[in-house]
């Protein structure tokens, strides 16, 4: 009972408080400054253009219904998180990598702190965005990079880019290396390799980076050698790289590729590196990451990888250490990629002594990679008598669409 007229009371009292209450209606009301950015300019609209070559103009259209006054308001455009201007008239001459990126225009009014936003988005590309580069000799036999790029509607041939850049003068082109983007990648450069040693190259600009030569990629400079790159590519998660005809073979997801360590031409448990064939041949599935490399002291194909993320071990294992065709006995040539779906690879040995392309040998091979093991089949050898000067060829290619070899 007691608590019954508690709550009675609680509700009386509550009623009694709320008729006491009364509104004068004693305000004060005061306009305050509105701030509009119109739409034209940012409203579906995108924006493309071509940086280091184009610039980016937009006159948006700001009104303010009470104050007037320049002064007053603060303007901000912002790209990609950084300021590239503080004046209502956007006017930047565009110099970012290439990408896709939301302009914010943001204006401030000072009297109410108030700020007013609109957005558009921006697609960059770059004059070497797109395209083919070329790495080899002029006239004078010197080293010399051009590009057939294509930008927007238009195909450019670019000719002798590296000339002016702060470079030596170089002579013997050996590879060049360009990388495909990837978020595992920690030096996503290309690098351009001589004999005369090999620098890296910033894949926006094409222009030399501070320190661009590859000995500065070594924990220790000074014990790299002329560092004459002959290979590289990115699998999956795994970098390798020819150097010095030497093997560096890295796990990027274990932090491999910020610099370069020991090595990994040798077998496990011997730590004593054997020459190595100055091509690597490669799985053509980008979900495993297996290379195959040739031992030309013991004659003999072996190789590293595999599907899981220890794929880097740091040694080579022979392909299979009682079968002939993997283990040959011949010179080493060469190793094709074929990027075929029945063949991995084409490699091309000959006998010691070669004098005629009776001498020359090609061994086509498959790489299988399963979720537990790596497995190879067996093409048919085939000898290349028919193949006309191969024993005086320097470069190679094949077809990825027919079974042709291009010397």
């Amino acid at each position: 009972m007691r608590t019954r007229l508690l709550m009675i009371c609680g509700v009386l009292g509550g009623m009694l408080f709320h008729s006491c209450y009364s509104d004068l209606g004693n305000y004060d009301y005061r306009e305050i400054n509105e701030v509009m950015i119109g739409e034209a300019g940012f409203a579906d609209t995108a924006y493309y253009y071509v940086s280091f070559v184009d610039t980016l103009r937009i006159s948006p259209q700001v009104d303010a219904s009470l104050i007037q006054e320049p002064d007053n308001y603060e303007y901000s455009w912002i790209l990609g998180g950084n300021e590239i201007g503080n004046q209502k008239d956007l006017v930047w001459p565009v110099s970012r990598s290439q990408g896709y990126y939301v302009l914010y225009f943001r204006v401030k009014d000072k009297s109410t702190g108030v700020v007013m936003t609109r957005q558009a988005d921006v697609h960059l590309q770059t004059n070497f965005s797109t395209g083919w580069l070329v790495w080899g000799e002029n006239e004078n036999g010197e080293a010399q990079l051009d590009m057939l790029s294509f930008v927007k509607e238009d195909t450019l041939l670019m000719k002798d880019i590296l000339n002016g850049q702060d470079l030596p003068m170089l002579k013997n082109p050996t590879f060049l290396y360009v990388p495909c983007m990837s978020s595992y990648d920690r030096d996503p450069k290309i690098q351009i390799g001589t004999k005369d040693g090999t620098y890296r190259l910033d894949k926006t600009t094409l222009t030399p980076l501070n320190d661009a030569h590859l000995k500065y990629m070594f924990w220790e400079p000074s014990l790299a050698g002329n560092c004459v790159l002959t290979n590289a590519n990115r699998l999956q998660w795994c970098q390798f790289s020819v150097i010095d005809g030497k093997l560096y073979f890295d796990n990027l997801l274990m932090g491999g590729g910020e610099k370069l360590g020991y090595p990994s031409n040798h077998y496990q448990g011997d730590y004593e590196l054997f020459k190595m064939g100055d091509k690597v041949g490669v799985d053509n599935y980008p979900t495993s990451a297996v290379i195959v490399v040739y031992d030309d002291d013991n004659k003999c194909f072996l190789y590293q990888g595999g599907r899981n993320i220890t794929s880097a071990q740091g040694y080579c294992i022979p392909v299979d250490e009682y079968d002939e065709f993997f283990n040959p006995g011949k010179d080493f040539v060469t190793i094709i990629n074929s990027r075929q779906s029945m063949i991995s690879n084409y490699a091309i040995l000959k006998n010691p002594g070669a004098s005629s392309p009776a001498d020359y040998y090609l061994y086509p091979y498959k790489i299988n990679v399963g979720f537990f093991d790596v497995s190879f089949n067996k093409m048919s050898i085939r000898q290349m008598t028919n193949a006309a000067e191969i024993d005086q060829a320097e470069f190679y290619a094949c077809s990825s669409q027919k079974s042709y070899i291009f010397y």
